[in-house]
Parts: C-alpha cells; sequence; structure tokens
C-alpha cells in the first residue's frame, strides 16, 4: 500500500497509511471493530485536516473498516483493495453498512481472490449505490499476479494506481 500511497500523492491525490493497534504492538489477531474504527476514524480525521475531500478505504479489512467510517467524516468517495466479503473460514460478511452510503464506490478485486469471489462480487455490486468494480485479470486477494500473466508486481501497482487515479478524476 505504501507504493500505491506514493504514486496517488506523486498523481496529485495525498494519501495516508497507517497501522492499527494490533499491527504496531506485533500481535496478530485484530482488534474489537470498534477499536479498529476509532483508528480508522482518527487517522481519516488527520487526512482531512490537509486535504478538501476525504476518500476512505483501504486494503482488505481497512477498506471494511473505513466504509464504517464514511458518514462519520463525510467522505466523498469509498475505495476497496480487495474487499474481504468472506471471511477466513467461509463466512459471509454483509454489507448494510454500504448499502445505505450514497457516495461514489470503487472495488479494486483480483479475479482470483477467494476473499471475493467474482459472482459474489459482481452481486454485492449490483445492490450498491454508486459502486463498481475494476478488475485485475489473475489477482488474488493482495493482487498479485501470476508469472503466467507476463506482468511484474511493479506493472500491476502502476494499473492499480492508473485505475485509482481515474475513478478519483470522476468524483
Amino acid at each position: 500500500m505504501a507504493t500505491v500511497r506514493d504514486a496517488l500523492a506523486a498523481a496529485g491525490y495525498p494519501a495516508l497509511t497507517f497501522d492499527y493497534p494490533y499491527i504496531e504492538e506485533g500481535r496478530r489477531r485484530p482488534d474489537q471493530a470498534p477499536k479498529l474504527v476509532e483508528c480508522h476514524r482518527a487517522a481519516a480525521e488527520r487526512l482531512g485536516s490537509y486535504v478538501r475531500e476525504i476518500v476512505l478505504g483501504g486494503k482488505s479489512m481497512g477498506g471494511r473498516i473505513g466504509g464504517h467510517v464514511a458518514d462519520d467524516v463525510d467522505a466523498a468517495g469509498l475505495l476497496f483493495y480487495g474487499y474481504p466479503l468472506v471471511a477466513i473460514g467461509g463466512k459471509v460478511r454483509p454489507l448494510d453498512h454500504l448499502a445505505t452510503l450514497d457516495m461514489p464506490k470503487l472495488f479494486v478485486a483480483g479475479t482470483r481472490d477467494t476473499m471475493s469471489p467474482l459472482p459474489r462480487l459482481r452481486r454485492a455490486i449490483s445492490v450498491l449505490p454508486n459502486a463498481e468494480a475494476a478488475l485485475i485479470e489473475g489477482g488474488d486477494h493482495s493482487l498479485n499476479v501470476p508469472k503466467s500473466v507476463g506482468l511484474s508486481q511493479a506493472e500491476i501497482l502502476d494499473g492499480v494506481v492508473q485505475i485509482t487515479v481515474d475513478w478519483l478524476e470522476r468524483l
């Protein structure tokens, strides 16, 4: 995400990355949702002190938590890299909190992402207001692609940045 953050900033879209407390403390188990939301809200408010409009999002759980904060900080959009529609263990996550949010939403997903299977992602997007998907052919949950795709990870991330910038320009 640091590579994407830096490239977005270079394109004129300041971005902020941060770690949740459990990561900073070296723990593997994520904090409870209220603590994650509190941390994400604080990061969004900090970014809001530097920019006019905030687009919230993140990678996997970070994007999911960003969706819970969007209304609180009056986000202009939501950006999800590898949204975890299916939790580890197979439990399907509800998207009710996103269904009530009118701001534009972009789901950047790999076509091989087992936590965001394409049929489930397409169904989810079809019922969410202002939602669209951008697919990374051959990408997994981390947007990594096999060598057979013929692109380096740097080229994939360049593509992800371009997809993001194109979407941000339409906001």
